[in-house]
């Protein structure tokens, strides 16, 4: 859904707001799909149910749960190639594309203090 403002936007032809994540899907519409930009990754916060991070990036898929009792917990890794169903978690098999992802997955995410991640509540109180 966050392809929907710029998108918009880019109809109406004005610039979406400053730090919007999405791209405009204009050219998929006018039936141009080869001039169709792509995200790089995908990237979602679910702070329902302990806090969970996902992120998909090409074939892969990476998965942090219950981040409220492990913030720094392993990911699962999962090839949607292969398992579509998400049920291999091969990150133990590939352990470069697990760091990557784990990096993606850290850099992705912007603090909010309406939805803060378990323990940046805590970082801002310190000194």
């Amino acid at each position: 859904f966050w392809d929907f403002l710029p998108t918009a936007a880019e109809l109406v032809g004005t610039t979406p707001p400053e730090g919007t994540d999405g791209i405009s899907y204009l050219p998929t519409l006018l039936g141009n799909s080869e001039a169709q930009p792509k995200h790089d990754y995908l990237y979602w916060e679910f702070p329902d149910k302990g806090y969970r991070v996902a992120l998909r990036r090409g074939q892969w898929k990476a998965v942090r749960n219950d981040m409220q009792e492990r913030p720094d917990g392993p990911i699962e890794l999962y090839n949607l190639e292969e398992d579509l169903g998400e049920e291999n978690n091969v990150a133990d098999q590939y352990p470069e594309v697990a760091q990557e992802m784990t990096r993606l997955l850290r850099d992705a995410h912007v603090p909010s203090a309406t939805f803060p991640m378990p323990g940046e509540a805590e970082a801002r109180v310190r000194p």
